[in-house]
C-alpha cells in the first residue's frame, strides 16, 4: 500500500493545525518534523 505526497502534505498540515506537530520543508534534504503531543498523534495513527 502506497501513499501519495499530496495525502502525506495534507495530513501533515492537519496534525500543524491540531498543535500536534510543527513541521517545515528543509528543500533537498527533506522535511523536519518536531512532535509535540506524541500519545495524540499515536491515538491519531491508530484509529
Amino acid at each position: 500500500m502506497g501513499i501519495t505526497s499530496a495525502v502525506f502534505v495534507n495530513a501533515l498540515a492537519k496534525a500543524e493545525a491540531a498543535g500536534v506537530l510543527d513541521a517545515w520543508s528543509r528543500g533537498a534534504k527533506g522535511t523536519l518534523i518536531r512532535i509535540f503531543d506524541r500519545q495524540t498523534l499515536e491515538e491519531a495513527v491508530r484509529e
